[in-house]
């Protein structure tokens, strides 16, 4: 692929949206320059050009300034084809030669209408970055990018060039997810080397939370029966009445439960009136982010429950919701320009629909819009200075640009301190994304769905067990999984006890499993009275009265238990198989493992005293089918555990295809699954094909579970997964090759 000149030249005059134009924080810059091959493009029907010089070098100025050598590429014919983003991707990867990273940019323009005297304009953009050598799918970043032009005659590259400021932003915000340096370095420009494995980000220490516990206001407790106001406790649509006051008065209760912080519901003025018969009891209908809601409170409670906190060593976390407003905001009519105006979400794949419509209806927020950020940015910050809680909780950050996350999240550290937990909420249940969502948004902490899945799936659904150590084994991917916040229920999905089908004993098995994992665990109010439900509101159901002692003991046991075993910051897979798994914590000194067998499952011969010089276990270390037990280890001679630091690194494994013939099954056969080498679960980034008789040679981590699925690529496009449930594989330690033959189970 040719490589064509760089050059810089003066763009045209015209008037950009000024609402577009991003704030430009100080560049994260490298030590020692790195090259960088980008690939510039613009689709006009079925052909492809470069983009104009003009915005060419507006971008390659952004990431010259991080020290990136800019080897811009030539888009020739082959790129265009089809528009096939990923194989677009891959071809200009494999030509980007030694550089260090391999960016994509990709557009397209149209005419959208006119207003107001002007043109407006719309560019589509996909942005696509990935470092050498990394383990993550490419980091994407899609938008739509409205822009204004003075006169009929300016067309594409006049459209091109109003949006060059926010492509060059975009381009730098995906490669800055690659290169930041830890917030507390104390060398901010060391060198940075691309192709090392993750490292901790550093920053905020989100441990330091301890554990979550989360409070719906309005459910939690009734402190103060003067801020009711139209509350209706047979209706569970509406207010009920919980208020500040009830936690204050609450915080005796909690902190012998053992919560260590406390997560807020939104207490910012909400909607009063109910919407098409849902109510905004919840809080996350915003109104004005700057009050406190009267039927909650004011803001001398909210003070007042934070000093109490603060004086009990207990922590605060304030629930933030900066993607949308409330129905009928009163700023929809104030400020119409805030807003995207696009309607709801129809396709949960399409990035730019996630970032620009609305959710559930309610009017998305234009983040991109410099007087919507510091309105959105000033307010928070002014909590900070008031009320002084220990982080924020991010609400929906996958539907808010990651542009804005970026210096939303750096602004914020820097008013209030590394020490300032940011905690992001992303329903996402693939690994890969959430870790790289986590870096280039600038996140401390995001909460750990997929691992949520894997615990309900394995402790209420009877998955295997080795769907839990699938999980775990993904934790390579992420810059510290110490780092994550863990649940198994929110108030958005079905409570733990309804998950599991109203078995307490199963509940309490899957609640101390959580209390036993790495990370953060965040527990739902009402988890320690046994409150059910599975969708909205009943799964919101009021605290007031319920007790079950039961449920408080096993909440307190868990909590308790990932208490004491803070100090265990490492993880590792000891064992999994035919329906058991072995799961350590460990530091040099002393570790803890847990130990769950299914029933009909076929535990491991496991022998605990082995992972240390003459280790000495508190219990029995048996695996008993359907039990969950949790043995704790003491080595008797200093780091006696330190060895398990220096298992081998990888394995190779085999996949051969010794079923029916390709011609018999119409298709070719692919293996797809969990993880970056088998595409994470995407047909198109699937291994394969694999003939009859043949195989596929992958390197995977030793000591990890690989969970997968034999697909059909027809020669019509379509994709058939074969039937019956997920294979998964061990990979144990040992010098050759593991091999595994596989049939297409039709």
């Amino acid at each position: 692929m040719a490589t064509i000149p760089f050059r810089r030249g003066v763009a045209v005059a015209l008037i950009a949206l000024s609402a577009a134009c991003l704030h430009r924080l100080p560049p994260q810059r490298l030590a020692t320059p790195l090259p960088i091959s980008v690939t510039m493009l613009e689709d006009r029907g079925d052909e492809t050009f470069a983009l104009p010089d003009e915005v060419a070098a507006r971008i390659g100025q952004d990431l010259e300034e991080r020290n990136l050598v800019v080897r811009a590429l030539a888009p020739e014919p082959m790129l265009g084809g089809g528009h096939n983003s990923q194989q677009r991707f891959a071809t200009a990867n494999s030509n980007s030669g030694d550089a260090a990273f391999a960016l994509l940019i990709e557009t397209r323009v149209a005419y959208y209408d006119l207003l107001e005297g002007q043109y407006r304009w719309v560019v589509y953009a996909k942005l696509t970055a990935s470092r050498r050598g990394s383990q993550l799918q490419p980091a994407v970043d899609e938008s739509e990018i409205p822009v204004f032009l003075q006169y009929a005659h300016q067309k594409q590259d006049a459209a091109l060039d109003a949006a060059s400021r926010v492509l060059a932003e975009k381009a730098a915000a995906l490669i800055d997810g690659f290169i930041a340096p830890p917030r507390n370095s104390s060398a901010p420009n060391a060198p940075v080397n691309p192709f090392a494995p993750p490292t901790p980000q550093g920053g905020a220490s989100v441990e330091s939370l301890g554990n979550i516990y989360f409070v719906l206001l309005d459910r939690f407790s009734n402190g103060d029966a003067k801020n009711d106001s139209k509350i209706d406790l047979k209706d569970p649509d509406a207010f009920h009445g919980g208020d500040l006051q009830g936690v204050i008065n609450e915080l005796d209760h909690l902190q012998k439960l053992g919560v260590q912080t406390i997560w807020l519901s939104p207490v910012f003025a909400t909607r009063q009136e109910k919407f098409f018969g849902h109510g905004a009891y919840h809080g996350y209908w915003v109104e004005d982010l700057t009050r406190v809601e009267p039927r909650f409170g004011d803001i001398a409670e909210l003070e007042e429950l934070s000093r109490q906190l603060h004086q009990r060593g207990m922590k605060l976390l304030l629930d933030l919701v900066l993607n949308h407003v409330a129905f009928d905001s009163p700023l929809l009519k104030t400020h119409p320009d805030w807003f995207h105006h696009q309607g709801s979400i129809e396709d949960w794949n399409d990035a730019r629909q996630l970032e620009n419509r609305d959710v559930d209806g309610l009017p998305d927020l234009a983040q991109e819009n410099e007087e919507v950020y510091r309105m959105l940015r000033d307010a928070s910050l002014a909590w900070i200075d008031r009320v002084h809680p220990d982080g924020f909780r991010l609400d929906a950050v996958k539907h808010v640009p990651l542009a804005f996350w970026r210096r939303f999240d750096a602004e914020v550290h820097a008013h209030a301190g590394p020490q300032f937990v940011l905690l992001g909420e992303a329903l996402e249940g693939t690994p890969s994304k959430l870790a790289a969502l986590q870096r280039a948004g600038g996140f401390d902490s995001l909460f750990d769905f997929p691992l949520g899945f894997a615990l309900t799936d394995v402790f209420c659904k009877g998955a295997p067990p080795e769907r839990l150590a699938a999980v775990l084994s993904l934790d390579r991917l992420y810059a510290d999984a110490n780092a994550l916040a863990t649940l198994v229920d929110n108030h958005d999905l079905p409570r733990v006890k309804s998950l599991c089908g109203g078995d307490d004993a199963k509940t309490a098995q899957l609640i101390e499993a959580l209390g036993f994992m790495r990370g953060v665990p965040a527990i739902q109010y009402g988890t320690e009275a046994g409150l059910v439900g599975e969708k909205e509101p009943v799964n919101r159901g009021d605290l007031f009265e319920h007790a079950d002692a039961r449920a408080y003991q096993s909440v307190s046991q868990a909590l308790h238990l990932h208490d004491s075993l803070a100090r265990l910051n490492h993880t590792i897979l000891l064992d999994a198989g035919q329906g058991a798994v072995a799961i350590a914590r460990f530091n040099d000194d002393e570790a803890a493992v847990l130990l769950f067998e299914q029933k009909g499952g076929a535990a491991p011969s496991l022998d605990l005293a082995s992972l240390a010089p003459s280790a000495r276990a508190d219990g029995p270390s048996n695996f008993v089918p359907g039990e969950l037990r949790i043995v704790r280890l003491h080595a008797n001679v200093p780091s006696g555990f330190a060895s398990l630091r220096s298992i081998p690194s990888s394995r190779e494994l085999a996949f051969r295809f010794d079923g029916a013939s390709e011609e018999d099954l119409a298709g070719d056969v692919f293996v797809a699954g969990a993880g970056p080498e088998l595409g994470d679960w995407d047909p198109a980034h699937a291994v394969g094909p694999i003939a009859s008789g043949g195989r596929a040679l992958l390197q995977f981590p030793t000591r990890s579970v690989v969970e997968f699925k034999l697909i059909l690529k027809h020669p019509d496009g379509s994709v058939q997964w074969e039937s019956g449930p997920d294979r998964f594989i061990f990979i144990s330690e040992a010098p050759r090759p593991l091999e595994i033959s596989l049939a297409f189970r039709s």
